[in-house]
């Protein structure tokens, strides 16, 4: 299952891509702008922690992407991210307690519109489609008897984010943005072995970070 998912969101991701090269066409041409970024940020994982004693919901995420700009004020790029990892305590009074834990990553492909405001910033704003992967865990102790359970996989929902560039030589520039992925890891699985097994409802990630730009 996990593989036919896989399968399907890739596809899905590359006919994403393929609509937005054709919608800028000609965008392998030679006078194409192409340009590798690297970025770092703090993600923001929304996930239920409804009853929580502790809760760590931000990570560090880190991010590359490869861009292509057909005009002044349009792109389209590919990325990968990092989403980092968020996890929730319970204690349940009598009972015993769990601990959950999530780690996401995802592809994404995105249109990029900008606007210049100066001759060094411009703002801008993208939106488009992300692959994600979600592995979750959870382990505790319940009436004394230790419990684990651990489920993954893939979905294929929108991402969009707005910010600020800022040139600083001929060849590179400073993003600063916020980015959100939408409904990350609904529909998991998590599975306790011989107890049963839940659906995760999915949780929106929040990305506030900085990107360098490099032109190639």
């Amino acid at each position: 299952m996990l593989n036919h998912t896989f399968s399907k969101a890739v596809g899905a991701t590359i006919g994403a891509f393929y609509f937005c090269v054709i919608m800028n066409t000609p965008i392998f041409g030679q006078d194409q702008e192409k340009y590798f970024g690297i970025g770092f940020g703090t993600s923001t994982i929304d996930i239920d922690t409804t009853g929580a004693d502790q809760v760590k919901d931000s990570d560090t995420a880190i991010k590359i992407l490869f861009g292509f700009r057909n005009t002044e004020n349009s792109a389209v790029e590919i990325a990968y991210a990092d989403l980092g990892e968020a996890s929730a305590h319970f204690t349940f009074a009598g009972v015993g307690e769990e601990t959950d834990r999530f780690e996401a990553k995802a592809i994404s492909v995105v249109y990029l519109g900008s606007m210049e405001i100066s001759p060094t910033l411009s703002f801008f704003g993208k939106i488009g489609f992300a692959f994600w992967m979600l592995d979750a865990s959870a382990d505790g102790v319940i009436f004394g008897t230790p419990i684990s359970g651990s489920g993954s996989g893939t979905g294929f929902d929108p991402t969009f984010g707005i910010g600020l560039a800022f040139g600083i030589s001929d060849n590179s520039l400073i993003r600063i943005a916020f980015e959100r992925y939408l409904n990350v890891g609904k529909g998991v699985t998590v599975t306790f072995p011989g107890l049963g097994s839940v659906d995760l409802d999915g949780a929106d990630v929040d990305v506030i970070g900085v990107t360098l730009i490099f032109k190639l």
